[in-house]
């Protein structure tokens, strides 16, 4: 994974840009920045969330857990980092329309409905390939963040979740171990989908800032 320093993207010449490209590009330098942060404390909690669930998977090492009350803040701070992530990845998408859209002076108002779908059918776009990077946000774990970022809008999101990410079998069926471990891969699961995102918006912002150079020069 990237480290601060290393986030290399958007990288023009401020002369090549418009006040408005040039508010945006910062804007989203500083968010990829932000989203790589939160994937660090997520990480962080999930190595603390798993040796929780380890210890309570057996019976040798459940003498580990003094108080389980105290524990189940590390899972309310997974599930707030996880989130927190989800929210910025709504805010990434729109920000990187905008900031195309300013680029490459295209037309399309801040405000208009469907800018990326609009982005991605017009022939500017096309020709500079970048149709393809946002494609991206309909065909992979990013799409599926993004409906759930639709659906925490909703009041029926929080009735129908575990905030501590158990999955749908019982000890008494299985046994602790296999219900343990269950409750691990449904946990790492949903922290693949935060990594593999966090990878393609490294991937996107290296491709587009290419294409958009090659159209600007």
């Amino acid at each position: 994974m990237k480290t601060k320093a290393q986030l290399h993207f958007f990288e023009f010449n401020h002369r090549k840009l418009n006040n408005k490209a040039r508010i945006y590009k910062h804007e989203l330098h500083h968010l990829t920045g932000d989203m790589l942060d939160i994937v660090r404390k997520i990480h962080l909690n999930l190595s603390l969330c798993e040796g929780i669930i380890k210890a309570l998977g057996s019976k040798e090492q459940t003498f580990r857990i003094k108080n389980y009350d105290n524990y189940e803040n590390y899972f309310n701070d997974l599930l707030y980092h996880l989130e927190n992530f989800t929210f910025r990845l709504y805010a990434y998408r729109d920000k990187l329309c905008i900031f195309i859209n300013y680029v490459m002076n295209i037309g399309y108002s801040d405000t208009d409905d469907g800018l990326l779908n609009k982005l991605i059918n017009n022939d500017q776009i096309k020709k500079h390939h970048i149709d393809t990077e946002l494609k991206n946000f309909f065909v992979n774990e990013m799409s599926e963040l993004l409906r759930t970022r639709k659906l925490m809008t909703h009041k029926i999101y929080y009735d129908h979740y575990n905030p501590y990410f158990m999955p749908d079998i019982s000890p008494k069926d299985v046994g602790y171990y296999k219900a343990a471990l269950a409750w691990r891969r449904r946990i790492k699961h949903e922290v693949k989908k935060i990594n593999d995102s966090m990878e393609y918006i490294f991937e996107m912002n290296t491709q587009i800032s290419e294409k958009l150079l090659t159209y600007l020069n």
